[in-house]
């Protein structure tokens, strides 16, 4: 029951979070000098201890696997979006999406029948936040409601399993150099840091891995801080400033 509350208690968190970022855009978009769509890619690295430790450990008890699990080490994906802008600050709202995905076969020796696995992660965030701008230089942050969650499919298992599913806020920091290209679109290049506010909790892909370990839960928590780049494009009126 307490399993079921929290669930329902976070699914109102998400809906509550996203609901207040977008009447923040709308609000701004109301008053902005023009408007611009935002779409792109980004690409990060990331180190999470335990997801690492478990998969190094289940290669290790299955050392007929012939396709190998390797760490997470690199996490990538989209970002869609709009920008409200001013002449030397703008207000953005985003999608991002970064995911990942391990795969392992081989032969079982106890059946002598083929196995396949996938597991993926992924981070998805709404983000809200102001960019300022000194010439073609940004810098920036944003506030994101951000979900993470860890999924599996493999042999004789009919659907997809979340193994993982943990929300919580965190924050992308950000410096840019922007390229108006045309009166219409512009390139932008953006390293990035994303820090979460808190740890996320991943005893579930464990507790599959391992149903017999008998590790606290509360111990197996990882720190998903990712940085890397984004490449983003803006289409509409473009800003230039000397």
């Amino acid at each position: 029951m307490a399993l079921i509350d929290r669930q329902y208690l976070t699914m109102k968190q998400r809906i509550s979070y996203f609901a207040f970022f977008l009447f923040l855009f709308c609000w701004t978009t109301s008053h902005a000098q023009q408007l611009n769509l935002k779409i792109g890619y980004s690409a990060g690295v990331i180190n999470p201890e335990n997801i690492n430790r478990l998969m190094q450990a289940y290669d290790e008890e299955n050392p007929w696997f012939e396709e190998k699990p390797r760490d997470l080490n690199v996490i990538n994906g989209v970002t869609i979006g709009f920008r409200s802008r001013w002449e030397y600050v703008s207000l953005e709202f985003s999608w991002v999406s970064k995911f990942a995905s391990r795969d392992m076969s081989g032969i079982r020796p106890i059946d002598e029948a083929g196995f396949e696995r996938e597991i993926i992660y992924r981070i998805g965030s709404f983000s809200f936040g102001p960019e300022f701008f000194i010439g073609n230089i940004g810098f920036g942050g944003t506030i994101d409601a951000s979900d993470f969650q860890i999924r599996t499919n493999y042999s004789g298992q009919p659907t997809e399993l979340v193994l993982v599913d943990e929300f919580s806020l965190s924050s992308h920091f950000f410096v840019s150099y922007h390229l108006v290209t045309s009166d219409f679109l512009s390139l932008t290049l953006r390293p990035y840091v994303q820090l979460p506010y808190e740890r996320f909790n991943v005893y579930g892909l464990e507790q599959d891995l391992f149903p017999m370990n008998t590790t606290d839960p509360e111990t197996v928590n990882d720190n998903l801080l990712n940085f890397g780049l984004q490449i983003l494009f803006f289409n509409g009126p473009q800003t230039r400033l000397r």
